[in-house]
């Protein structure tokens, strides 16, 4: 092998060697730039966890106001049960308690109406917010994916780059320790 020979494998081995450096140094910045887009992702996901959270305490105390209002509803016929034996007489009054209790129960029925279109707006919105989360989820892992394939594609090429660079330097070394050996026997 001449000199010039010997300089290009020296060349070519600096710059395989420069190249994989380059792709170190690339990976390590697109893992730099990668980690501020995963904390919002956890700070998105944690915001979730607490619109799930609330919607959990607000299932709660309407479970909790409904089973009050039913004890309460019971007790008030076992009331009206009584009252309406023992008061016969005074039937003009309780037709006015009715009324009035009619009234209530609208108002209530109003409110439970309102409630009702409140918490639909809010699974609704919550549902969206869910959908665009699942959404750029799947856009971010889908570039996370192409980026650990790209990744395996260079890796796999500077493997195979760095077997034919020590298979070259292996050749090398034994043509310098040829030349060496055959200098030596030759005055």
């Amino acid at each position: 092998m001449t000199n010039e020979e010997m300089r290009r494998m020296m060349d070519f081995i600096v710059e395989q060697q420069a190249q994989f450096a380059a792709s170190m140094q690339q990976l390590e910045e697109e893992r730099r730039r990668d980690a501020p887009r995963l904390a919002q992702l956890e700070q998105s996901f944690k915001v979730l966890v607490q619109l799930a959270e609330n919607t959990d305490a607000r299932l709660d105390t309407l479970d909790s106001r409904s089973d009050t209002l039913e004890t309460d509803m019971i007790a008030f016929r076992e009331r009206e049960s009584a009252y309406e034996a023992r008061m016969s007489a005074f039937q003009a009054t309780f037709e006015s308690d009715t009324i009035a209790f009619r009234e209530r129960q609208s108002a209530f029925d109003a409110r439970m109406n309102a409630f009702q279109a409140t918490f639909e707006t809010d699974m609704s919105a919550a549902k969206e917010r869910q959908a665009t989360f699942e959404a750029n989820m799947n856009i971010r892992q889908a570039t996370f994916d192409a980026n650990m394939i790209t990744l395996q594609k260079n890796m796999t090429a500077l493997a195979a780059s760095q077997s034919l660079t020590d298979e070259r330097l292996r050749e090398l070394i034994a043509t310098v320790r040829q030349d060496r050996n055959g200098k030596s026997q030759s005055p």
